[in-house]
């Protein structure tokens, strides 16, 4: 007899680290219209294409990757840093990503001076970012 979890609440072979929690993808928000089309990866950069079909094959868990640093908005978490990462996990329809959430000062305020930059609203979008 097999178990199966109707809800896909199960963390099982995810490693986490004290702080990271997982969530799904779609409950964060970006912080940039444009994300750069060459991913870093331990073997060096990649086509961020490439990635997603990997993850789409399930030749790579976005859950591997390290966690993205997000930050509270009013009970939106928008990136503080990982927007790639956030791509790449929405674009390949992963259920669940690693998140830490920010609570440092100063990287607070570099948050709120980066949506400022990038013409963003404090909450950040949904919309999944241009490569350029």
């Amino acid at each position: 007899m097999t178990w199966i979890d109707p809800w896909g609440l199960t963390t099982e072979k995810i490693k986490l680290d004290p702080n990271e929690i997982l969530v799904n993808p779609k409950d964060v928000n970006f912080s940039q219209k444009t994300i750069n089309s060459a991913f870093d990866t331990p073997e060096g950069k990649r086509n961020i294409q490439s990635v997603i079909n990997d993850v789409r094959k399930g030749n790579v868990k976005v859950t591997d990757f390290p966690a993205i640093r997000v930050v509270d908005v009013k009970g939106q978490l928008v990136v503080r840093d990982g927007n790639s990462r956030l791509a790449i996990a929405r674009s390949a329809k992963a259920k669940q990503i690693k998140i830490v959430i920010e609570t440092n000062v100063n990287e607070l305020k570099d948050f709120k001076r980066r949506l400022w930059r990038n013409n963003m609203p404090n909450t950040g979008t949904s919309k999944v970012p241009t490569c350029k």
